[in-house]
């Protein structure tokens, strides 16, 4: 169960970040981690902290949005256990998240 949750989170950073048009690479200097790093992520190896999901948001452009829409959702569902909020906040950054329009020549 928790490596399907790494594998679903892996997927969608790698969902998020070819619709931002970035390499594996140029998302990792963005957010200040190695490619090596990104590309084990998007493969379901690592286990991201609050710190990451934060960096990668941010060179992807999304924190702000992401942050109301998960306020939003943990309002509407009620859930505020101490235990699990973290984690479904940390997931919502990549998980709820839509890339941002890609920009125009």
């Amino acid at each position: 169960m928790k490596s399907d949750v790494k594998a679903l989170v892996g997927k969608r950073v790698k969902s998020l970040r070819k619709g931002s048009r970035l390499t594996q690479e140029q998302l990792a200097e963005k957010a200040n981690l190695h490619a090596k790093y990104i590309s084990s992520l998007e493969c379901g190896r690592e286990n991201p902290t609050l710190d990451v999901f934060i960096k990668i948001s941010n060179a992807l452009g999304m924190v702000e949005r992401t942050i109301v829409r998960q306020s939003a959702m943990l309002a509407a569902n009620d859930i505020f256990l101490a235990s699990s909020a973290t984690f479904l906040l940390l997931a919502a950054f990549i998980l709820l998240a839509r890339p941002p329009a890609p920009e125009k020549a």
